[in-house]
């Protein structure tokens, strides 16, 4: 071999060069080839008799590449074994290069690892799709993995997804498009029997390539690309996960390349991946479903927190609401008079939402029964998850709002209230319309959340804007110059404004005289941040504001808010301090934290208090003095009224259903005014409850309800029917003895007459006014005195002494026919009082007797003294009572009198008024 070099190998080592597969070169140490192999040869391309003087890498620069020049170079240079892999342009393949250094050169041998190289990069395109599938998270992210790494990893150039919807009915095709910022491209199909989808589903194996032609996949295709080639043959997976089919994937490969039997399991093995990654998208679809109504309901709070008018909140709560839970949303309200008000609507749709907003057009009608009505009755929320067309016309209020919510398509519904603790506020109507739309049980519990967080914020407004208020009357003080500034150079205060020297009791005087340094004014045990805050500000030049306490003149902590800035050289030694007062905070601070433990403790007592009056015999209203608003009425109170009380609703609302003992309206002097008005007690008033089956008498009583200081907080109003209550009545009765004509048969009115005034002359009354008084009772339209003599069997003198003794006490009312000068009489009002009054009076002078005795008398015997007291307290217990009972009656009867000698000509007064 011919050569520029010397150092040629000996015969025997060439031979053995020689019978080598791989190539192998010997190079001199200028890097001149001396010796090449036959392979080497033909990798080289020249012949092996005559070897080119010049470097290797100069001599066949388009065979062997930069990277070789580089590998000899270094090896020349360091004289080591190296290893590397180097491409050669020449032969277009990878060789794996081994230098190693001898005496005379180098030896290079080289191996062609060309097919290992492409098995590693097949395997590394399929490890890239195995990896982009196990981290897709979404639909959309699966079909971008197969797009970006099926054509390398599989040698096919489409991928097509199609996926089953919830029904089984349709199927979606999804592929993800070639541009990488583009949104997947997707389209719906029904799911035809017999399609190659279908028998994919049935069969569950591979269809292989050349045989399915889907018309679909191939529409799908140049719909979305159309200047792409439509493949020759697709190749459909099945795609299936927890035992249920999700779809296929079809693989479209160049036109005439068949699918090789071998790859079937590797498509088996990369279509199972497929199917995991879906199912995972599928569960954290779910996931992200929950987390997003979690979202929705931050939003809602941010929504809820943005403004402190309840309709602007919940009219952004209802836009919140169609983003995430309904096509559109109506809110309902009931104002301050309990009337419901519809106050919000919206629509997810831009275009439609004007329709949604026509919705406000028509008031809700209470009376009318529908679903927001029903849950503002029961409180509990409503769920339609098919809305009929016949609740749509039974809801309608004319032609035209029937075709507008038909133009809304309403599908299914959900009814959630706005509840305040236990008082509905509103209500919030959410409907889905799109086909096939329906609620579950979830959205329900997610709109019930909603809805309670918003009617939580509408019941906290009047709170916000009080802290509003009392946020511009901090403003206002900061304003008014009472924050202390002052400076201090070394621990001295040596400046400081009125407002610090007011704020802590000192004088200029005490800050010239240099009596004023903050360890002195400072408590022991604050001295260590306040020396923090010293060091502070040395170092950084400020402190932020921080909470301590000062000590006054007087000895008086003072809490304050202090914060400080470090002076510039030229404005002095020293540090400025800012000092703010926060006594009235404090003081606020306190008196919150006492409000809210009152609150607490009213709360408490009001749960027990409505507990104990759910109990109670008789019906129980409770109505708020500052609104006149009910706060609780009892289930006996509704029993006996005939109608479901609300709380909230207006009281006078109640009181319409009530009437006088004369079957009038109550005016605005009712006993429940007397109460929250006027602080007076009424007790046993005669009234009427009006009912569908007419009118029921019942006795009222009303009390107002004071604080400790005496403010009235309540009324209680309280019915008993009077049936029931002479039936409780009757035991305690049935002791008592009755006259003797009442057990003998029955009593007629001639026996009534003559029993009533023998009982009433054994108390000292004359019999014959006794008998006058039980045949007026009898008499509805009264008695002339000459039919009173004659039924009396009594001489009309008699009578008409016994005439003007009644009337001058006013128990009867006289007219005169001028003509016939005959007496009509009529008792007052109705009533005869005058031995309950004397029996009221007799029993007052006993029990002042005895009050006297034992005040005149202190040295009685202990005995005789506790039965005088006892005595006297039971005489005068039964003269309040005589008192509560008798008052309206007698002004009643004094009223009926007054009113019958002003309004009638011929009326008879007593002798003392002619």
């Amino acid at each position: 071999m011919a050569g520029a070099g010397t150092h040629e190998p000996d015969s025997l080592f060439r031979q053995l060069l020689d019978g080598l597969p791989d190539p192998v070169l010997a190079l001199d140490p200028g890097g001149r080839a001396v010796y090449v192999n036959p392979p080497a040869a033909r990798l080289l391309g020249y012949g092996r008799s005559v070897l080119p003087e010049r470097p290797v890498w100069e001599a066949f620069p388009a065979v062997l590449g930069p990277g070789f020049e580089t590998l000899i170079r270094r090896a020349l240079r360091e004289r080591a074994d190296l290893l590397d892999e180097e491409y050669a342009p020449g032969p277009g393949a990878w060789l794996e290069v081994r230098v190693s250094p001898s005496p005379s050169g180098l030896l290079v041998i080289c191996r062609d690892v060309t097919s290992r190289r492409q098995a590693e990069a097949h395997a590394a395109d399929l490890g890239a799709l195995t990896l982009a599938l196990s981290e897709a998270v979404e639909e959309a992210e699966v079909a971008r993995a197969l797009a970006r790494h099926v054509p390398a990893a599989l040698g096919a150039d489409l991928a097509v997804l199609a996926l089953l919807t919830a029904k089984n009915t349709e199927f979606r095709l999804l592929r993800s498009p070639e541009g990488p910022d583009e949104g997947p491209q997707e389209d719906t199909w029904p799911l035809e029997a017999g399609s190659p989808l279908a028998d994919l589903i049935r069969e569950g194996a591979v269809l292989p390539g050349q045989d399915v032609e889907w018309s679909p996949v191939a529409e799908f295709v140049r719909t979305l690309a159309p200047g792409r080639p439509v493949p020759g043959g697709l190749t459909a997976l099945p795609l299936s996960a927890g035992g249920h089919a999700l779809g296929a994937l079809f693989l479209g490969f160049p036109a005439g390349r068949a699918l090789p039997a071998e790859k079937r399991s590797l498509l088996l093995s990369v279509a199972g991946q497929c199917a995991l990654a879906l199912e995972r998208a599928r569960l954290l679809g779910a996931e992200r479903r929950a987390r997003q109504r979690l979202e929705a309901l931050a939003a809602a709070g941010l929504v809820l927190a943005s403004s402190l008018d309840e309709r602007t909140t919940l009219g952004n709560v209802a836009r919140v609401v169609v983003e995430h839970l309904a096509d559109w949303v109506m809110v309902d309200l009931l104002d301050e008079q309990g009337r419901l008000r519809r106050v919000a609507a919206a629509h997810h749709d831009p275009e439609k939402d004007p329709l949604a907003q026509r919705l406000l057009r028509w008031q809700p009608q209470p009376e009318v029964p529908n679903p927001v009505t029903e849950v503002l009755r029961t409180g509990q929320p409503r769920l339609i998850d098919h809305v009929p067309d016949e609740l749509v016309v039974r809801g309608k209020y004319d032609d035209e709002h029937l075709e507008l919510v038909r133009s809304l398509t309403p599908r299914a519904l959900m009814v959630v209230p706005l509840t305040v603790q236990t008082r509905v506020i509103g209500a919030l109507t959410l409907v889905r319309a799109w086909p096939g739309a329906h609620y579950g049980e979830e959205d329900l519990t997610f709109a019930a959340e909603l809805a309670r967080r918003a009617a939580v914020a509408v019941d906290q407004a009047q709170t916000h804007a009080r802290l509003a208020r009392r946020e511009g009357q901090l403003r206002r003080i900061a304003e008014a110059n009472i924050i202390g500034i002052l400076r201090v150079v070394e621990g001295e205060i040596v400046e400081a404004n009125d407002a610090f020297l007011d704020m802590l009791g000192y004088t200029r005087e005490d800050l010239r005289a240099g009596r004023l340094r903050w360890r002195d004014l400072t408590p022991p045990e604050l001295h260590p941040p306040s020396e923090q805050a010293e060091e502070d500000v040395r170092r950084t030049g400020v402190v932020r504001p921080f909470e301590k306490e000062y000590l006054a003149r007087d000895g008086r902590r003072v809490p304050v808010l202090v914060g400080a800035a470090r002076l510039d050289e030229e404005e002095g030694p020293g540090h400025m301090t800012f000092v703010l007062d926060l006594s009235e905070l404090a003081s606020l601070k306190r008196a919150q934290a006492e409000r809210e433990a009152l609150l607490e403790q009213q709360a408490a007592e009001r749960a027990r208090y409505e507990a104990v009056l759910q109990q109670q015999p008789v019906g129980a209203l409770v109505v708020d003095a500052g609104s006149g608003r009910v706060q609780f009425a009892n289930r006996r109170f509704e029993e006996l009224l005939g109608v479901e009380v609300q709380p909230g609703v207006a009281a006078q609302a109640v009181l319409r259903h009530l009437l006088d003992s004369e079957g009038r309206p109550l005016d605005g002097h009712s006993l429940l005014d007397e109460a929250l008005r006027r602080g007076r007690a009424t007790v046993d008033q005669d009234l009427r409850v009006v009912r569908e089956g007419g009118q029921r008498p019942v006795w009222a009583s009303a009390a107002p309800v004071r604080n400790r200081l005496g403010v009235i907080l309540y009324a209680v109003l309280t019915l008993d029917e009077t049936e029931e209550r002479w039936e409780r009545l009757l035991p305690a009765l049935a002791g008592q003895q009755a006259p003797e004509e009442a057990s003998q048969g029955p009593v007629t009115p001639e026996i009534f007459v003559r029993v009533v005034g023998r009982q009433l002359a054994s108390l000292g009354h004359a019999p014959l006014e006794g008998r006058l008084v039980a045949l007026l009772l009898l008499s509805a339209g009264g008695l002339t005195l000459t039919g009173a003599a004659e039924r009396l069997h009594a001489t009309k003198g008699a009578l008409s002494r016994v005439m003007n003794e009644l009337l001058a006490r006013g128990d009867v009312v006289v007219t005169r026919e001028p003509s016939s000068r005959e007496y009509h009489l009529e008792l007052s009002n109705g009533t005869y009082l005058r031995d309950l009054l004397e029996k009221r009076a007799l029993s007052l002078s006993i029990a002042s007797l005895g009050y006297a005795l034992l005040r005149d008398q202190p040295d009685l015997d202990a005995v005789v003294a506790r039965r005088v007291r006892e005595m006297a307290d039971i005489r005068t217990r039964n003269a309040l009572h005589l008192s509560r009972l008798l008052e309206a009656r007698r002004s009643a009867q004094r009223q009926a009198r007054q009113t019958h000698l002003e309004g009638n000509w011929d009326a008879v007064p007593p002798r003392d008024e002619r």
